[in-house]
């Protein structure tokens, strides 16, 4: 449509399309039904082509946001200084790891991205099956691993200082070597077990649509110190959490995967400041009974805000 426009404007002879016509097709063609439905044929086209399987299994995904000034008024506007001098809001993408945009939300900018994380994965109508995420660390919260486990798909994300997280073990675990002074916080157990089924009905909300996920989510943090319904996803979620960082830590061809992952996100979203290069973005070493790991840091876009 702006292509249209744009043409109309600097060259009418060439344009066969009147500024009446694109207004009256505004008018009775451009729905948010049918504009998602087109949107869906140029991601299922795409990756069906011989080349794009060269790039992935079309299985693993990652999202992330943009930040823009808003000049006009617009409920998702917020003012933060930090970024703008005036209003703005963040722009979130999920993108596949066959270069495919299937889910774009305009969100505030105020809000944490891991509230929204989950959206575009479960109202996906692409041919996309995802079944991995990734993101950065605004993209994480143990209840958002949680989450992610109870619907059936793994969560990946690169978390900025490894070194500052806590492990977490259950009760009954014992650990020696190395892992003693790395997994020294329990798990209460009780919280999840007593509260199971609750969180499966979560679950089955969320993979089923009848609640959008950025929905719920708010709801459940936003009484997290007295909902026992919050802090059971949470509890469970530090072990999901754990299991991810370990493998992370222990994988080297896992942990370039999702790199390269965060990097395809980057990249098509037309990030300024070009691809983010895991080698350069590197932020420490620690050892962790794996020896010497190379820990990628944030993506320089999170870093400016672009």
């Amino acid at each position: 449509m702006f292509a249209l426009v744009s043409g109309l404007i600097q060259d009418p002879a060439r344009i066969l399309v009147t500024g009446h016509q694109l207004a009256w097709t505004n008018t009775w063609h451009l729905r948010t039904e049918t504009v998602r439905a087109a949107n869906d044929q140029t991601v299922n086209h795409p990756i069906k082509q011989p080349l794009t399987q060269h790039w992935g299994t079309g299985t693993l995904s990652s999202s992330d946001g943009q930040r823009f000034p808003v000049t006009v008024r617009t409920p998702r506007a917020r003012r933060m200084r930090r970024y703008f001098t005036g209003t703005g809001a963040t722009i979130y993408t999920w993108t596949s790891d066959r270069h495919a945009q299937y889910g774009t939300r305009v969100i505030p900018t105020t809000v944490r991205e891991a509230t929204y994380v989950v959206d575009a994965i479960f109202d996906n109508e692409t041919d996309l099956e995802i079944d991995e995420h990734t993101t950065d660390t605004a993209g994480y919260t143990d209840l958002v691993y949680g989450l992610f486990d109870l619907t059936g798909l793994k969560f990946s994300p690169r978390i900025r200082d490894l070194a500052d997280q806590r492990l977490w073990r259950l009760p009954t675990t014992t650990t020696h070597g190395p892992a003693a002074g790395l997994v020294q916080h329990r798990i209460r157990p009780q919280r999840f077990v007593n509260r199971w089924d609750d969180m499966l009905r979560v679950a089955a909300t969320i993979r089923h649509g009848y609640l959008p996920a950025s929905t719920l989510v708010s709801r459940l943090q936003g009484s997290a110190r007295q909902n026992q319904l919050t802090q059971a996803i949470q509890e469970y979620g530090r072990i999901i959490k754990t299991t991810s960082i370990l493998r992370y830590l222990h994988n080297s061809q896992h942990r370039r995967r999702i790199h390269d992952q965060l990097n395809k996100g980057c990249r098509d979203d037309s990030c300024g400041m070009g691809p983010c290069s895991d080698r350069a973005s590197s932020q420490s070493a620690i050892s962790a009974g794996f020896g010497r790991v190379e820990l990628g840091g944030e993506c320089p876009c999170a870093r400016s805000g672009a």
